[in-house]
């Protein structure tokens, strides 16, 4: 039997890692590849043996590293319907790094279609606000902005000032309640929660002083950031978050909102950098 070339190899021992049926026609094709490498005979139940512990040491350590990034996910699900749907997507969506810190990421839309939690509409949310927390804890770091900088702009000069922000902030939208899902499951006894009672969630996720933060913020103050995250000066964005507030028939805005508004973002430490050029 000719050998496999290492590309074909490769591919084999991939899929046969992670096939849900371990002795397939294919898979004894693959073994017998293995078998000489002994340089006995006699050897081949050895051989099926050991390529079986090391493939499920690999299903293991991966559904594990699923488990480790949604906790809460875990929690809400269950233990044994979770490590089923790891597992799932672990044999679907392997690694592409050697690296597993961030491996996991395509596993929100594989809950949000995984069957068995096809009622559970906020799932995919609370992945996705986990997913984030591990982002920004992970995200590198800069010195929050330099209040004082602010000093030295005019008055007439304000609404020309664009903001840069922190390397680790992210927001997130979901018309459930997932920071309340979240915080109420991160509690060792958990409560029962009237989500279809709680309000839809716009939040900050961001790391300040070594620690993640999850900020839950009014409608317009999460339009205003999400525009000055998209290179908008401040102009600009509160523009745009007067334009989001008259389509979507909310009381209207006075001018007074906006200060109190920006030095509440400022207070939270989330900008890094402003100047009146767009070159952040």
């Amino acid at each position: 039997m000719q050998p496999p070339s290492l590309n074909q190899y490769q591919k084999a021992f991939t899929e046969n890692l992670l096939s849900r049926q371990l002795l397939s026609a294919s898979s004894e094709e693959f073994l017998s590849h293995i078998k000489p490498m002994f340089g006995e005979t006699g050897k081949e139940q050895e051989v099926s043996d050991r390529f079986t512990i090391y493939r499920n040491n690999v299903i293991l350590s991966l559904s594990t590293a699923i488990a480790d990034s949604f906790p809460i996910v875990k929690r809400l699900i269950g233990e044994d319907c979770f490590t089923r749907a790891a597992i799932e997507y672990v044999r679907t969506s392997p690694p592409e790094y050697s690296s597993l810190l961030f491996y996991g990421e395509g596993f929100i839309d594989f809950i949000r279609s995984y069957p068995a939690c096809a009622e559970l509409n906020y799932i995919a949310d609370v992945a996705r606000l986990e997913w984030l927390y591990i982002n920004a804890f992970h995200a590198q770091d800069s010195a929050p902005l330099d209040i004082g900088k602010l000093q030295t702009v005019s008055p007439e000069d304000i609404g020309d000032l664009y903001f840069e922000c922190h390397p680790s902030s992210h927001l997130l939208m979901s018309d459930w309640p997932i920071d309340a899902i979240w915080e109420e499951n991160l509690k060792e006894e958990v409560g029962i929660l009237d989500v279809a009672n709680l309000p839809a969630s716009k939040l900050l996720i961001y790391r300040r002083d070594l620690q993640v933060q999850v900020v839950a913020l009014t409608t317009n103050c999460f339009n205003f950031l999400y525009a000055l995250k998209k290179r908008n000066n401040i102009a600009e964005a509160w523009s745009y978050t007067l334009e989001l507030q008259k389509s979507e028939s909310r009381p209207e805005l006075d001018e007074s909102e906006l200060g109190g508004m920006l030095g509440y973002l400022i207070g939270l430490s989330v900008f890094t950098e402003a100047q009146i050029k767009e070159n952040l």
